[in-house]
C-alpha cells in the first residue's frame, strides 16, 4: 500500500491534554459497540490521530505498525485506532459501515464514542 493511501486513512483533531488514560496498552479498549487501540506518546500529548484501518485490515496491526504510528508519537501524538466489524457472518473480514446501513453499526456515532472514551 503507498504512503498516499494510508495518509487516507488518518484525521486528525485537538484533543485535551488532561484527558483520560486509555485502557491498557497493547490491549483493546471496550466501549458500547465495539473495541479500539490506542498508543501514547512519551512526552506531551499535542493532539490525536485517528487511524482508521481499511477494508479487511486491522486495528491491532496498524496501531503496531511502528513505521506509521512511530512518527506520530515521537511528534506528541496519541494514535487511537478503532475496530471495524465483520462484513458479514460468511465473511468475517472488517469494513466500516460507509453506506450507513441502518443492520450494521452507526461507525459515526461508533466513532464520536471511540474518542469520547479515549
Amino acid at each position: 500500500m503507498s504512503r498516499c493511501a494510508v495518509l487516507v486513512g488518518f484525521v486528525v483533531f485537538a484533543s485535551s491534554p488532561d484527558a483520560a488514560e486509555p485502557c491498557e496498552i497493547g490491549r483493546a479498549c471496550t466501549i458500547p459497540g465495539g473495541e479500539y487501540f490506542a498508543a501514547l506518546p512519551v512526552g506531551p500529548r499535542k493532539g490525536a490521530v485517528l487511524f482508521l484501518h481499511g477494508w479487511g485490515g486491522s486495528a491491532k496491526a496498524e496501531i503496531a505498525n511502528i513505521s506509521v504510528v512511530g512518527p506520530l508519537l515521537a511528534r506528541g501524538y496519541v494514535v487511537v485506532a478503532p475496530v471495524g466489524l465483520p462484513y458479514s457472518v460468511d465473511e468475517p473480514i472488517t469494513n466500516w459501515n460507509a453506506e450507513e446501513d441502518p443492520t450494521f453499526r452507526d461507525d459515526v456515532a461508533f466513532i464520536d464514542a471511540v474518542m469520547d472514551d479515549a
